[in-house]
């Protein structure tokens, strides 16, 4: 179940925790899943969420749809975008978001669920503090979830679901066969 920080009165939380919106997207006229509507928000700049899956869902969204569909399919040229340099220290949120991925800032993205989340992840945890997710948050990757679960038909036909042939249950037989051969040794 997600949480709400909208109508919190801490001023000391990040602007992001406060409006539900851990990206910090700019208001605009796309009708995401769970928008506080423009006439309601109080912020009057970022766009506000119900609650903190629904701020996550867009963007999720949003990253699918600029690696997908505009094409910034490198961490340089989507932090670029996302963060531009007249507003934001872009090398070092580049440099951030490559470190906490392992992914490095010029090579190309191959979009799938773990890639997406690890991304959103490092942008959230620079847009808001990793210090201050992590005490409010601490649940962070179960949300990351729950909103990938929520992405629309059309984002989720534009990712890479990684598909096995086993089931669950047959992964799990083999790593406990791997670990019970590895302890024997």
């Amino acid at each position: 179940m997600s949480v709400s920080f909208l109508n919190v009165q801490n001023k000391n939380l990040p602007r992001g925790l406060r409006n539900n919106n851990l990206g910090n997207l700019r208001i605009s006229a796309v009708k995401w899943q769970g928008k506080v509507p423009v006439q309601n928000n109080t912020d009057k700049s970022f766009e506000q969420f119900e609650n903190v899956t629904f701020g996550i869902r867009a963007m999720l969204t949003d990253v699918a749809n600029d690696i997908t569909i505009k094409k910034f399919n490198t961490l340089t040229k989507l932090v670029t975008s996302y963060a531009p340099p007249s507003e934001n220290d872009t090398v070092n949120y580049i440099n951030f978001v490559s470190k906490y991925t392992g992914i490095n800032p010029n090579q190309e993205l191959k979009l799938n669920p773990v890639i997406l989340g690890q991304i959103v992840k490092a942008k959230i945890l620079i847009e808001n503090g990793a210090n201050t997710i992590n005490k409010y948050l601490p649940n962070l990757d179960n949300l990351i979830n729950e909103a990938i679960d929520l992405l629309n038909p059309a984002t989720k036909k534009r990712i890479n679901w990684v598909k096995s042939s086993l089931g669950f249950g047959a992964v799990i037989a083999i790593f406990a066969m791997l670990f019970f051969l590895t302890k024997k040794s």
